[in-house]
């Protein structure tokens, strides 16, 4: 059979608990129960395990084929998808980062100071790869979030200006970025930056970074 999403959608729970396999990727399947449908992949590491990929309802069957393919790929080299996928569990996350650098640096820094940090990493840093692993970060993911800020991509749309680039705030988040992931390499937690070598613009002009209170007090003068 062919697990497609006919197939996904003509799915019905029987009383018992099955297990339908695609005939093309050998180990990827379809495990229906009661209450849901998962898709699966099967695989010989020393013994025969089972990797549970997704629900049916969360991803489409090309999702989950391409899914099965790299975690059989990783058996290929040698790997166990398995613990792979617990270590990453166990693996900071740039959210869990920016939570540790913050609580060590704020009582080095000014109140003002402070307030940056804590907009950069609340309102851009987490919100664009807080959920991303220290160690997989590349200097292309710093660059695209660079970029997106220099076009003002978390500025609400009636403070954005024509042409405008927001080079101030972009350049700001990009060293507490760096700041962060040096903290990551003098505590062993990451071996690389991945903020150098960012192709940034130069600062030409003061550029105020407002919160809402701010906004909301220069929405009331205007």
């Amino acid at each position: 059979m062919n697990i497609n999403r006919s197939f996904i959608n003509a799915l019905s729970f029987d009383g018992a608990e099955k297990t339908y396999f695609d005939h093309c990727l050998k180990g990827f399947g379809v495990r229906v129960r009661k209450d849901s449908a998962s898709y699966i992949v099967m695989y010989r590491y020393g013994k025969q395990k089972k990797l549970t990929i997704a629900k049916t309802s969360k991803i489409t069957p090309t999702q989950a084929r391409d899914e099965a393919k790299q975690v059989l790929a990783l058996v290929v080299q040698g790997k166990d998808p398995q613990n792979d996928r617990i270590e990453k569990r166990k693996a900071l996350t740039v959210a869990e980062l920016a939570d540790a650098f913050y609580e060590k640096r704020k009582i080095r820094i000014k109140a003002n100071t402070r307030t940056d940090y804590e907009n950069h990493i609340r309102n851009h840093i987490k919100p664009s790869i807080g959920k991303m692993i220290v160690k997989e970060v590349l200097r292309g993911d710093i660059q695209r979030l660079y970029d997106d800020l220099l076009s003002g991509a978390y500025v609400k749309e009636r403070f954005k200006r024509e042409g405008h680039k927001f080079i101030a705030t972009a350049n700001n988040c990009l060293c507490v970025l760096s700041g962060m992931f040096e903290y990551a390499i003098d505590n062993g937690l990451t071996e690389h930056n991945p903020c150098h070598r960012v192709k940034k613009l130069p600062n030409n002009k003061r550029e105020i970074f407002l919160g809402e209170n701010g906004f909301k007090r220069l929405g009331d003068a205007l």
